[in-house]
């Protein structure tokens, strides 16, 4: 799972999504983590391969090194361990010559077959490890589950890593496979297999007298605990195998089992495993998935408290992990609106998901008042927007205005768009425009107060909502000047639109470019956001109260120019098919709206005379 920092750090929604509803943050399941899981007991020497390599690799060569000299210097003990190695599959090899048939030399040939694989591969020698891999393989042929199962498990994930890291992730998941279901077998037989390590630190004799002394004394409990932690990683090479073919669901549930194998063996740091948890979370925040998201939003909150260093890094993703919790209630409570929307009066309860229980110690102290079917009504709308603001207002205590902007404003749109949400349950119309006027005061001395030259793209995203905001107060003074018939209210109907009108347009301005002329076209998420705007503007235009028909012809006259707008940029971009619908209306705009200025203009001019 990409780490949370990264999702939630400046990163923001498109203004045309903006408008409409709250995007659901899709989390790529590429990037979790094994953490602290280690790959097996084989002197020190073989560490998880986890680092990206172009296809075919480069260590082959002689390559320059960051200060200057040769890759060797950065592989000094790697290389070192490699002439062991080479040296012990010399002496193996002299044995099997002897007695070919003798299953302790093949296996320990394995051993160290699959050893100097992952070897090459930690110094960039990904070819010649994938051949050492290969013969790793094959000197497992004939040799029973019991002996080859955790070196062919091992050799099988190495080989799946390296292909992965070439793209021919159809390949890494053939591998990958391969190796879960030895696992699967090894576990319905009841094969305890041995646990065969290395140790670098002694000759080739003493190698091969401690590798056989293993046999004798590891018990059981030792030799499986390193076959589940090698399926572990099994797992989570899959998850990304997964997540590499598109797909998803899939991924996730590898994702789900690793994180819940990593628990259950107490390997893995409490940051780490709790940032990994609440990342998944998001994923299911995407399917709907309410019941899984509180599962492992609890469970990450549970591991994480157990963390008591204020370590500014850890401090900020406990931040981080609130902002997930944060998201979690944007997205219920964006599901709800829809749903009344579309006429549904009862709540959604999702049944229990049948896969093991992620619960951590302490998790149910988090999940135990959370809500997961549908909000119905106010009320219940009014609990999530609460539960959700207390996690604003958590991450927002670490991430203040000062030293983390990006992350700071991020929160203010986050709370914003909780308070947008919970006006969609509120029937009383001064009720629902006190809300929007918490979000103006919010916003707007952000806006005042950044840089455009640093901070533009966040500029642009507060004019907007800024403008949308107003739009949405100045329709509900509309729906009050019908039961009221309050000239009062349409005074402030045409303030609240000219304020609309106001953002809408510096929001505009933002996107000229440096010679301040516009761009003839954007990308399709700018370009929905631009012309959004502008026929905003348009209808804020026309819902404004005139004071004579000059007025009223000046009004609709800016109105036609927003129409025009949208009608120009969609005929000189005919590629460009987000627009359809407002498209037409707008081209029904430009031809009744001329007719209409010149009456009011002829009716003006017959007053004046």
């Amino acid at each position: 799972l990409s780490q949370v920092n990264s999702n939630n750090k400046g990163k923001q929604q498109s203004m045309a999504e903006e408008q409409e509803t709250v995007v659901v943050e899709e989390v790529s399941v590429e990037g979790l983590s094994v953490t602290d899981t280690e790959q097996g007991d084989q002197g020190g020497k073989e560490k998880e391969n986890e680092k990206e390599e172009e296809g075919g690799g480069r260590g082959e060569e002689e390559e320059e090194g960051e200060d200057g000299g040769s890759i060797e210097k950065l592989f000094v003990e790697e290389y070192k361990w490699r002439a062991q190695l080479e040296a012990l599959e010399q002496w193996v090899t002299s044995q099997l010559e002897v007695e070919p048939d003798n299953q302790e030399w093949k296996l320990l040939k394995a051993r160290v077959l699959c050893d100097l694989g992952v070897n090459f591969i930690e110094t960039e020698e990904p070819s010649n490890g994938q051949r050492a891999l290969e013969k790793a393989l094959t000197a497992l042929e004939g040799l029973p589950l019991d002996q080859a199962a955790l070196i062919k498990t091992n050799s099988l994930n190495q080989l799946g890593i390296l292909w992965a890291n070439r793209s021919e992730h159809q390949k890494a998941l053939d591998l990958l496979l391969q190796s879960q279901t030895i696992f699967e077998t090894c576990r319905k037989d009841g094969i305890v297999p041995l646990k065969a390590s290395l140790d670098s630190s002694k000759s080739a004799k003493e190698v091969q007298d401690t590798f056989k002394q293993s046999w004798a004394t590891d018990t059981d409990e030792i030799k499986m605990a390193e076959f589940e932690n090698q399926h572990t990683h099994t797992l989570f090479y899959l998850a990304q195998c997964y997540g590499n073919l598109q797909m998803s669901e899939k991924s996730e549930l590898y994702c789900y089992k690793t994180l819940v194998r990593q628990y259950a063996s107490g390997q893995y740091k409490n940051m780490e495993w709790a940032i990994d948890a609440g990342a998944l979370s998001q994923f299911y925040l995407s399917t709907g998935n309410w019941s899984l998201a509180v599962r492992a939003l609890s469970a990450a909150s549970a591991v994480a408290e157990q963390e008591t260093s204020t370590d500014e890094q850890i401090m900020q993703r406990k931040a981080d992990l609130a902002l997930c919790w944060v998201k979690y209630y944007i997205n219920i409570l964006e599901a709800s609106k829809i749903a009344k929307a579309n006429g549904s009066d009862e709540g959604i309860t999702q049944p229990m998901d049948p896969r093991p229980d992620m619960d951590a110690k302490g998790s149910e102290a988090f999940s135990a008042d959370v809500p997961t079917s549908l909000a119905t009504g106010f009320e219940s709308a009014r609990k999530m927007f609460l539960q959700g603001q207390a996690w604003v207002k958590k991450a927002q205590s670490f991430y203040e205005l000062d030293g983390y902007v990006s992350e700071y404003i991020a929160c203010v749109q986050d709370h914003s768009r909780l308070f947008k949400l919970l006006v969609a349950f509120e029937d009383d119309i001064d009720r629902a425009a006190k809300m929007h006027k918490r979000r103006i005061h919010m916003i707007l001395p952000l806006s005042d107060q950044l840089n455009i030259q640093y901070y533009l793209a966040v500029c642009k995203q507060l004019e907007y909502e800024l403008g949308d905001i107003y739009a949405d107060m100045a329709e509900l003074k509309l729906q009050k000047l019908e039961q009221t018939k309050n000239l009062a209210v349409a005074k402030k109907i045409n303030k609240l639109a000219r304020a609309g009108v106001e953002h809408f347009s510096k929001f505009y301005e933002l996107h000229r470019d440096h010679d301040r002329k516009m761009p003839r076209t954007f990308d399709v998420p700018v370009a929905k956001g631009l012309l959004t705007s502008l026929f905003i503007r348009a209808r804020l235009f026309m819902k404004m109260f005139p004071a004579d028909d000059a007025e009223e012809a000046a009004n609709l006259q800016s109105c036609l120019a927003c129409h025009q707008e949208i009608v120009q940029y969609c005929t000189a971009n005919p590629d460009f098919e987000h627009f359809q619908t407002e498209l037409q209306l707008c081209k029904e705009m430009t031809e009744l709206l001329p007719m209409k200025i010149r009456k009011l203009e002829a009716q003006h001019n017959a007053k004046s005379a």
